[in-house]
């Protein structure tokens, strides 16, 4: 996982492209940013591509301006903007997005004025993830009785990721040729490992003799495997963790309630849904040693 600060102009697939034809990996995305938007861009690299869904589940964190059509009274901006805290109907402004303009139900947590400006007020905006920015600060505008619209957008937070994580693309770059000469310490302090983005995901874990069985895709993990388990409901997401050292396998979808499973008894218990660790990374059951 590389954060990086992705500037207004290029669209994520191509910030994303530039990242894999700079390491020489396959890359993907978590989160679209339209290309006028700015800010944290979690690019995976190699079999991280595969916690795609994982990182598009985040709760986000904006700062947006908003410029209104008219005055209005400086002092009913705050408390006018903090009534959309809540579940909020939304349809992005139809050519402004690069999502579908379908009508959804979303959540923000909190809404902050930061400052106004005249007609510009700066807004802190920690959501639910798919929220539509545009279409909260139109909404805000109307409700202020002027109209309104976002005009400049940057994303500060994705899950546990924040601004100050985040490399520019030019710093990448810098740091892969760096790499490419023998230096490689720049560029291995950009990476982050795949167990940075679980936030909020329970987790089981297992003996290592269980790992490579199912770094293979086809097995299922049973109750005999497990060593401990955090609390979750069945049929939830959960993450698969090595009890060496604390290393994601998969993802996967819980079979039974975590109350329900007893470490070192029978029955299958987790279905894998997106495996992540190499296979031979942990010997398989009966080799003494682990591979790499």
């Amino acid at each position: 996982m590389i954060a990086v600060d992705k500037p207004r102009g290029p669209s994520s697939h191509e910030v994303a492209a530039w990242v894999r034809d700079m390491l020489g990996m396959p890359c993907g995305h978590g989160g679209t940013l339209d290309p006028d938007v700015s800010g944290v861009l979690l690019v995976m690299v190699g079999r991280a591509a595969r916690l795609a869904p994982v990182i598009l589940s985040h709760e986000k964190e904006y700062i947006a301006l908003l410029r209104l059509h008219g005055g209005c009274d400086r002092g009913t901006n705050p408390d006018t903007a903090r009534e959309f805290i809540g579940k909020n109907y939304q349809r992005p402004p139809p050519l402004k997005s690069a999502v579908a303009r379908a009508l959804r139900i979303r959540t923000m947590y909190e809404i902050d004025v930061l400052d106004i400006d005249g007609r510009d007020v700066l807004l802190r905006v920690r959501c639910e993830a798919g929220t539509y920015i545009r279409s909260l600060c139109r909404h805000i505008g109307f409700a202020i009785g002027t109209g309104g619209q976002m005009v400049e957008l940057r994303r500060t937070r994705s899950g546990g990721y924040d601004e100050t994580m985040c490399c520019s693309l030019h710093a990448l770059r810098d740091a892969t040729e760096q790499a490419k000469n023998g230096n490689p310490e720049e560029l291995l302090s950009y990476i982050r490992t795949p167990e940075s983005v679980l936030e909020g995901i329970p987790t089981i874990t297992i003996r290592d003799t269980a790992v490579d069985a199912l770094c293979h895709g086809g097995a299922s993990l049973a109750g005999v495997g497990v060593t401990a388990t955090d609390t979750f409901k069945k049929d939830k997401e959960v993450a698969v963790m090595t009890a060496q050292g604390g290393e994601l396998v998969c993802i996967g979808t819980a079979l039974a309630a975590s109350d329900a499973i007893v470490p070192g008894a029978t029955g299958i218990v987790i279905r894998p849904k997106m495996v992540i660790m190499q296979t031979g990374t942990y010997p398989k059951a009966g080799s003494p040693n682990r591979l790499s």
